[in-house]
């Protein structure tokens, strides 16, 4: 068990876990209908702040939101990378949710794959489950290049998602293989 999740970096970007008075950062995400577009109407300030609290109720376990942005610029919202446990399993899901113009440019793929090393390093995670929409391309595609292994399918919220799971042990024969080519 971990105090609270610690900041992440790579080789662009930076990874602060989301702290109280982050809630204009959350708000930036929650109510954006391009980010949060599967719902019928943007989040409430009053729904930001909430959901503030509750992930930072994941602090201990080392579990939350990570705000993302460039190395060299921490005002530069780009967007958040989450670790928290998936409703109705006892996995551990890791999310991306990343704003327009922080599109395209590979930022979820290389913090989601910050967040994964971290849950199996650091966290002793046996596996991070991920879902998608299934309407959902852009997302799909991230979960592809980070190469987590599709199961089927599962209903999340009332919707239909892509289930994917990725072991721990997979993980690190991954890491090998890459390594040794």
């Amino acid at each position: 068990m971990t105090a609270a999740p610690p900041t992440l970096a790579t080789k662009r970007l930076a990874l602060r876990p989301y702290v109280a008075g982050d809630e204009a950062l959350l708000h930036a995400i929650v109510a954006d209908p391009r980010v949060y577009w599967w719902r019928e109407a943007p989040g409430t300030e009053a729904e930001s702040a909430a959901a503030l609290r509750a992930l930072l109720a994941l602090g201990p376990r080392g579990l939350g939101w990570w705000h993302v942005h460039p190395l060299t610029d921490e005002a530069r919202h780009l967007g958040a990378i989450l670790l928290r446990p998936l409703p109705n399993t006892r996995e551990v899901e890791v999310g991306w949710h990343f704003l327009p113009q922080a599109r395209g440019h590979g930022y979820a793929t290389e913090a989601g794959a910050a967040a994964i090393a971290y849950g199996f390093e650091t966290l002793g995670l046996p596996r991070i489950a991920c879902i998608v929409r299934t309407d959902n391309p852009r997302s799909r595609a991230v979960a592809g290049r980070l190469r987590l292994p599709r199961l089927g399918m599962r209903l999340h919220a009332g919707k239909l998602h892509d289930y994917f799971i990725l072991e721990r042990t997979e993980w690190l024969a991954g890491l090998r293989g890459r390594s040794a080519g």
